[in-house]
């Protein structure tokens, strides 16, 4: 009499293993691209935010601006009323918005490819309408265009 024994053979048990490896393998992949693309969007979107924060205080204190010293291209100059002298301006080398007050200088945001700043009427110190654009990103792609137009009195 034959007794029957119970269980899997070596080829059922490889392929077995085979078959759950390529699905752990192929949950692994989707996991990792997943967070490496949040991870990326979720740095875009601090950038965007800080952009957002930067050009905000630039305009708030533009606005309250006595005077409008300069502009040039990449940066403008005006007397605040408590007469300091306020100073914005775009460091290239670093990719960063700098902001001068009485001779002291702090960034105001990182990872900005590009700013810019025009005045009409160009020789006018009140009354004047500036257009600022601010380009901010990371890495070689295009990066988010902030514009706005600030009316000085």
């Amino acid at each position: 009499m034959r007794v029957k024994v119970a269980g899997f053979t070596l080829v059922e048990v490889v392929v077995a293993v085979t078959i759950l490896f390529i699905v752990l393998s192929a949950a692994l992949a989707l996991y990792v691209q997943g967070t490496l693309m949040y991870k990326r969007e979720e740095s875009g979107v601090e950038i965007q935010e800080n952009a957002r924060i930067a050009l905000d205080r630039l305009v708030r204190e533009l606005r309250s601006a006595r005077e409008i010293d300069e502009v040039k291209a990449t940066s403008i100059t005006f007397t605040l009323d408590d007469g300091s002298k306020v100073r914005y301006y775009h460091d290239i080398s670093r990719q960063q918005l700098m902001r001068e007050k009485n001779g002291g200088v702090n960034p105001v945001a990182s990872f900005i490819k590009d700013l810019r700043f025009e005045r009409e009427p160009p020789d006018a110190s009140h009354d004047v309408l500036v257009r600022i654009t601010l380009v901010a990103g990371e890495g070689d792609g295009e990066g988010s265009t902030f514009t706005t137009n600030v009316f000085v009195r």
